[in-house]
């Protein structure tokens, strides 16, 4: 961050991109395979996002992509340390979204997959289970979402994009409209929540909030 300040005078954009990758199976991963990750993913964005955003913040303006993984959102065999470190970068994003909003700081989230170094490093037999298109797998086609969300142009903020195999979309992460007790009604019990399971995961209607306070503010 100071040797970009101390070159270009500010900052307008950051990408948090940095990764690193150890894969094992759960039991067999070790304190440093853990720590290593939690280092680069989550420690590195946390301190470099928080010095940018101060310098965005002053001035009114800033992009600010940061890179998640599916497998934190939706979890990946012997990628326990991986997905633990992405989902907390999804989480730190998140929050980032919502304190820039009000000082022009935009703040979203990608979920990229690609051919790539790191990508290189993954379970061979399970990298041959999908589907192969060499075109839509380069790293370009993650740049191209990405140099879009870092512009001028983009109005969005607080959302996540899966970038995959040639296909662009949006994710995200919805509640139900679920079961509610009412105050006037004793707590629910264990046989309670076991008789209203099929609704509490029915998926029919649901939400997406914004925020913990959005959430709260779902319920009757």
């Amino acid at each position: 961050m100071q040797t970009a300040l101390d070159a270009y005078g500010t900052v307008d954009i950051l990408i948090n991109n940095a990764g690193n990758i150890r894969n094992a199976p759960f039991t067999e991963l070790t304190p440093d395979s853990i720590e290593a990750l939690l280092a680069v993913h989550v420690k590195g964005a946390f301190y470099v996002t928080q010095r940018a955003f101060a310098v965005m913040r002053d001035k009114g303006y800033g992009r600010i992509v940061f890179t998640s993984s599916a497998s934190g959102v939706f979890g990946n065999p012997e990628q326990a340390n991986y997905g633990a470190a992405k989902g907390a970068v999804l989480g730190l994003a998140n929050v980032v979204a919502l304190e820039g909003a009000s000082h022009g700081i935009l703040v979203n989230t990608v979920l990229p997959m690609a051919q790539s170094r790191m990508g290189a490093d993954m379970n061979p037999d399970m990298m041959a289970t999908l589907p192969t298109t060499p075109a839509h797998t380069e790293p370009e086609m993650v740049t191209a979402m990405v140099a879009y969300l870092a512009s001028e142009e983009n109005p969005y903020t607080h959302e996540v994009f899966s970038i995959a195999r040639g296909r662009y979309a949006r994710a995200f992460i919805g509640v139900t409209e679920g079961w509610h007790v009412a105050a006037d009604e004793p707590l629910a019990t264990a046989d309670d929540v076991r008789r209203h399971i099929a609704r509490i995961r029915d998926q029919d209607g649901y939400h997406v909030p914004g925020s913990l306070i959005e959430e709260a503010g779902l319920i009757p």
